[in-house]
Order: structure tokens, then C-alpha cells, then sequence
């Protein structure tokens, strides 16, 4: 019996039509764009770009774990991130940031640079004008002194 429905299962078997599977909804279905996205996605550079955006930097002395007994082989040591600069992938946002940075800086030095050169000038004004009042100060009391001396400006005289 058990003989019969062997042979019965495997005759139907080879004269059923060959079954296809049935085809992923539309929205599901692999499309040549979703595919070449996902590689683009995996891709060396993108993975260290996300990375670095993500604040991962690379470590030039790694330790390793051995699974699955979890023993670490190595020294872990953690990175400043400034180890190896050119493996650091930086975004446009972050690149962006920078260069606004640097030209604040370069804005603050030259605003520092005509404040010192202003104040220099305002120094040297207000030496010459100090300078100027006591030249007039010493003639006005030269021509006192002349005049008091000579006689020609006194009671006695």
C-alpha cells in the first residue's frame, strides 16, 4: 500500500506542468535602478562617507573579538579620530561648515587687524593733539614770561 501511493505521488508528480513561482508584487519586484541604489549604497567610499558623517573614525590598532568564545585579541585602544586624516570622509555638509568656519576666523583676524590699526591711529591723534596743546601752552607762556620781563605789558612799565 505504502508502495502504491509512492508510485501514484511520483506519476503525478512528472505529469503535473512544471510550476513557476509566482512573480513579487509590482512594488516589491527588483528594478535595475533599485538594485544599481543599493550598490551605489554599499559601495566602499558611501559606507566610509556615512561613516564619518556618523562620527566613526578609523582605528590604526584595532583588537578583534574571537566568537563565540568572546575572547579580544589585541589592545583596544579608542581613537581621537585624527589618526589617519586621510581616511576620514568628510560630508558636503560637514566640508561646508568648515569653510565657514575659516572664513569667520579670516573675517575676525582682519576685523582684529583694523581695530588695532584704528586704535594705533586714535593713539597717534590723540598724541599729536596733546602734543599741539603743549606747544601752544609753552608759547602762551613764553609771550607771558616776554612780556611780563620786557615790560611792556605791566603797571610799572
Amino acid at each position: 500500500m505504502v508502495i502504491a501511493g509512492v508510485v501514484l505521488f511520483c506519476s503525478l508528480a512528472q505529469a503535473a506542468p512544471p510550476r513557476v513561482p509566482a512573480s513579487p508584487p509590482r512594488d516589491q519586484a527588483a528594478t535595475p535602478g533599485k538594485d544599481a541604489d543599493a550598490d551605489a549604497l554599499a559601495a566602499p567610499p558611501e559606507l566610509a562617507r556615512r561613516a564619518s558623517e556618523l562620527g566613526m573614525r578609523p582605528n590604526p590598532a584595532p583588537a578583534f573579538l574571537v566568537l563565540p568564545s568572546g575572547k579580544v585579541v589585541g589592545e583596544p585602544i579608542p581613537v581621537s579620530g585624527d589618526e589617519i586624516p586621510a581616511l576620514i570622509v568628510k560630508t558636503p555638509a560637514q566640508l561646508a561648515a568648515e569653510e565657514a568656519a575659516k572664513r569667520a576666523r579670516a573675517e575676525a583676524k582682519a576685523a582684529a587687524r583694523a581695530a588695532k590699526k584704528e586704535a594705533a591711529a586714535a593713539e597717534a591723534e590723540r598724541e599729536a593733539a596733546e602734543l599741539a596743546a603743549k606747544k601752544k601752552a609753552a608759547r602762551d607762556d613764553g609771550r607771558t614770561t616776554k612780556r611780563g620781563t620786557q615790560g611792556g605789558g605791566g603797571p610799572n612799565g
